[in-house]
């Protein structure tokens, strides 16, 4: 179980084709990092899949509702002359407190290292990621993750230290996540918003 201090946190990667991915995260005032929900599927629409996400979350109450920055800066065809962002179709659908994640992508890969790295060395002053074992998405993306090299020429085989494109949806997610490094606030100085305004419970 996850302590009731937690600072519970939704990071959403949306994707014009392919899978959505979902990643839920809890940290406490150290900065420790706990994934324990993920959620990878496609769908016909973002309300299917908006639908989807509110019935995995299951009522938690979550403080941060975040998206992947670049994407969701993207626009679509609304109508004629109209036009409107991947984030703001994503909140018309329902996930209303969603915003934009504010961070650097090198940066998100730099933290993303320190996360798991710390995780496997207790020297490491820097927060450590656990993962649920029920997360299976995240598992199966980040024991399949290959950081991509240089395919020709005299650096060929030398790391271009990128991650390769494909099966990275909840990655991608978990990545903008550790690019803020958050942590929950000490009690004294954090006061938690009311039930009704941290969850899409009816």
């Amino acid at each position: 179980d996850l302590p009731r201090s937690a600072v519970r946190v939704v990071v959403l990667d949306p994707a014009s084709t392919g899978p959505v991915g979902v990643v839920w995260l809890a940290y406490n005032a150290q900065g420790k990092q706990t994934v324990y929900r993920t959620y990878k599927q496609r769908a016909s629409s973002v309300s299917e899949h908006v639908q989807n996400i509110l019935a995995e979350n299951r009522g938690d109450p979550i403080d941060l509702w975040l998206c992947d920055p670049f994407m969701g800066r993207q626009h679509l065809p609304k109508a004629v002359g109209e036009h409107e962002t991947v984030l703001q179709v994503w909140r018309n659908a329902g996930l209303n407190r969603l915003r934009l994640a504010d961070v650097d992508y090198q940066v998100c890969l730099a933290e993303s290292k320190e996360y798991l790295q710390a995780a496997h060395d207790t020297t490491n002053r820097h927060p450590a990621c656990e993962v649920f074992d029920h997360c299976a998405e995240f598992r199966d993306e980040i024991e399949h993750y290959v950081v991509d090299s240089v395919q020709q020429g005299p650096r060929r085989g030398e790391s271009h230290d990128r991650p390769r494109k494909g099966n990275d949806d909840v990655l991608n997610a978990w990545q903008y996540a550790c690019g803020m490094r958050l942590r929950a606030p000490s009690r004294d100085r954090y006061e938690r918003a009311p039930a009704a305004t941290r969850s899409y419970a009816a």
